[in-house]
């Protein structure tokens, strides 16, 4: 075999290195996109933001600030607020309702609901209900809203004609979070308990009491998959059929689940705050399909349909976090065309710390 000179080697390197940086300073742009299209955008909000709820009719998405007694309106097209509406003490868990074009904010510390106009921005009612309401859910099917109310161990219906309790349910203890699931006409009611309360809505009275995991938070309702999902201080989440009012699944998904939304094609969202992270559940495999990171302390979540993107209240920095959905993001890296000449990724250049190429691999 020739021997080959390390004179004639080190022209053979730069003969393959130079034109190796060329691509991958014509690369980095397309690299930097791809990157920064992942990382959360964050919009300032009020303090201690907490609930969200997105208007599909206007692409906005509205965020209870718990610690400024308002509510931010977060344009999706703009990703900026856009107006602040001042509301009751200590605003939680919110609901849209798409046929009056409004927004119902359950507020803790005054025990009332403030109703929001999405056309003028301006609370048009505010409705007095149980002794700490925390989250409510609408019945689109009736024209009803179900206040859960944590200190008075009891749920109440609002009619949207009159913006007044018709009904009060009494419940399992400390009723914290509610879905409403459409199909089945029930409405789901989490307790401290460990059960989850199942109230029917053409009689306002509790049907079925369901055992699921130790404390559950929140539940959500998902259409597509046909089952209602439970986070719990446990680590899972539980799956209920709603045709049998009973466990069919639990589902491991690591530390802190506090807050579960639908997102696209039966999968459910689930923020863990400590974590970071929001975790992407299968409705129909029940198994982690995704976890997202979004930035510290992740509350309450939202998906906006519009633009496939994740919306999280972020509770330490008064922001909310904005993250395109995974499905479409994750960059394939194939052969790239620039100026009719493909290219392909074929080698690896190692660069010492003192900023030398010291090796290659091809």
């Amino acid at each position: 075999m020739p021997k080959i000179s390390s004179k004639n080697r080190q022209k053979d390197h730069g003969r393959i290195i130079l034109p190796s940086l060329a691509v991958l300073f014509l690369l980095f742009p397309l690299l930097h996109a791809a990157m920064a299209e992942d990382l959360p955008l964050k919009v300032k909000v009020g303090d201690i933001p907490y609930g969200l709820a997105y208007d599909s009719g206007k692409g906005e998405i509205f965020v209870s600030n718990a610690g400024s007694n308002s509510v931010s309106i977060i344009s999706d097209a703009e990703d900026k607020v856009i107006g602040t509406v001042p509301v009751g003490i200590a605003p939680h868990g919110m609901a849209y309702d798409q046929a009056k074009g409004q927004i119902f904010v359950a507020n803790l510390g005054s025990n009332n609901v403030s109703v929001i106009s999405d056309e003028s921005n301006d609370v048009v009612a505010e409705i007095p209900v149980g002794l700490g309401p925390h989250d409510v859910a609408y019945d689109s099917a009736r024209g009803h809203l179900f206040v859960a109310n944590e200190k008075s161990g009891t749920v109440s219906v609002i009619s949207d004609s009159t913006d007044s309790v018709v009904a009060t349910i009494p419940v399992g203890s400390y009723p914290f979070d509610i879905a409403y699931d459409q199909m089945a006409g029930k409405v789901f009611v989490t307790s401290t308990n460990s059960t989850v309360s199942v109230i029917s809505d053409s009689t306002d009275s509790v049907v079925a009491t369901i055992p699921v995991g130790s404390y559950p938070f929140d539940i959500a309702y998902d259409q597509m998959a046909g089952k209602v999902f439970v986070t719990s201080t446990n680590s899972t989440v539980s799956v209920i059929s709603d045709s049998t009012d009973s466990v069919v699944a639990t589902i491991p998904v690591g530390l802190y689940p506090y807050y579960i939304s639908s997102g696209p094609e039966g999968e459910m969202l689930v923020s863990r705050y400590n974590s970071g992270v929001i975790t992407a559940v299968s409705g129909d495999e029940y198994r982690v399909v995704a976890t997202i990171p979004v930035g510290k302390s992740p509350f309450g979540i939202a998906y906006d349909v519009g633009r496939d993107r994740i919306f999280a209240t972020m509770h330490n920095s008064d922001t909310v976090s904005m993250v395109p959905y995974p499905s479409s993001n994750v960059p394939e890296f194939g052969p790239l065309t620039i100026l009719g000449i493909s290219l392909s990724f074929v080698g690896l250049i190692i660069i010492s710390k003192s900023g030398r190429i010291q090796d290659h691999i091809w």
